[in-house]
């Protein structure tokens, strides 16, 4: 059964579908079954998995492995990531990329900069797309937590298509990571996002900032 028909049956009145399949809508007044050409603006394609793979390992564009940043280096990363002014379409610049790369293997950033997206998720989504185009410059082994965070940022975004996307790198990257399996078997469940932010919310910010795991 189409979901048109279902909310139809219930009395809810649709005024319009998109089928995401990029072939057809439905018009507002159109019988469900009559379909028009999609246009081009409401297409939607998700991104593919080999999307986020990287370039072969002996590319010196490549960001590599590093070693920790200062407390004041780390603060100034996690403000610059949680900065909802900044859109999804800004690229980190090469220093920028290099010292988020370096700040997020450490898991007390991790989930200080998590602990920050569930208390203000408005600008969730841009800084996940930011995240996830970053992981495409980086080196095999060398992603720390940058793909586990945005995977967790895409989930809390609501955004569980890129989130599994993205997690299958991460997985990949770090197969021991607690919270990268904590958030597979979620979605494999199609648990929702929102009991795990309520309980961020639940958990004091000096824990999650002194390395306390907020999972």
């Amino acid at each position: 059964m189409s979901v048109h028909e279902a909310c139809e049956r219930r009395g809810v009145r649709v005024v319009a579908t998109v089928a995401t399949d990029g072939q057809s809508w439905i018009d507002e007044g159109l019988p469900w079954g009559k379909r028009k050409s999609l246009p081009n603006a409401l297409r939607w394609r998700g991104p593919r998995r080999e999307e986020f793979s990287v370039a072969p390992a002996s590319d010196s564009r490549l960001i590599r492995r590093a070693g920790p940043l200062d407390e004041a280096e780390v603060d100034l990363v996690v403000a610059r990531l949680r900065d909802p002014c900044v859109p999804e379409s800004t690229p980190f610049s090469a220093p920028e990329a290099r010292r988020v790369v370096r700040a997020l293997p450490e898991v007390g950033v991790r989930d200080e900069l998590l602990w920050h997206v569930c208390a203000e998720s408005a600008g969730a989504r841009a800084l996940a797309l930011r995240l996830a185009t970053l992981l495409r410059g980086v080196g095999p082994r060398a992603t720390g937590q940058v793909a586990i965070t945005a995977a967790m940022v895409f989930w809390v975004a609501g955004d569980a298509y890129r989130a599994s996307v993205v997690l299958k790198r991460a997985l990949t990257d770090g197969p021991n990571e607690p919270l990268g399996h904590m958030l597979d078997a979620a979605l494999r469940s199609e648990f929702p996002p929102t009991t795990w932010v309520q309980a961020v919310h639940n958990t004091p910010y000096e824990l999650c900032r002194r390395g306390r795991a907020c999972a």
